[in-house]
């Protein structure tokens, strides 16, 4: 949720004129899924995959603008990934 709100609120541009490049959020995506690893339980495993997933998806939105193609990853619309949920608890 904290990151939905963060990319309403800033822009890719302002991004890409603090930061380089996607970096620092892969970085942050490697550090998110390390705590996964040594999460002690399975619910704030999964939770820690989440953010680095995010994370991820945040630098490859951020190199993707700075060179001007298409991002390969994309974040889904809540409402998506919810039918698609409820679409597997149906099977």
């Amino acid at each position: 949720m904290f990151f939905d709100m963060w990319r309403e609120r800033v822009s890719l541009t302002l991004i890409g004129a603090v930061m380089a490049d996607g970096g620092y959020y892969r970085n942050e995506a490697q550090r998110c899924r390390d705590l996964a690893v040594t999460a002690t339980d399975s619910k704030t495993a999964r939770r820690w995959h989440k953010i680095a997933d995010q994370y991820a998806i945040l630098a490859e939105e951020l190199d993707a603008h700075l060179s001007g193609r298409p991002p390969l990853l994309q974040q889904q619309p809540q409402q998506q990934q919810q039918q698609k949920i409820n679409q597997r608890g149906a099977r």
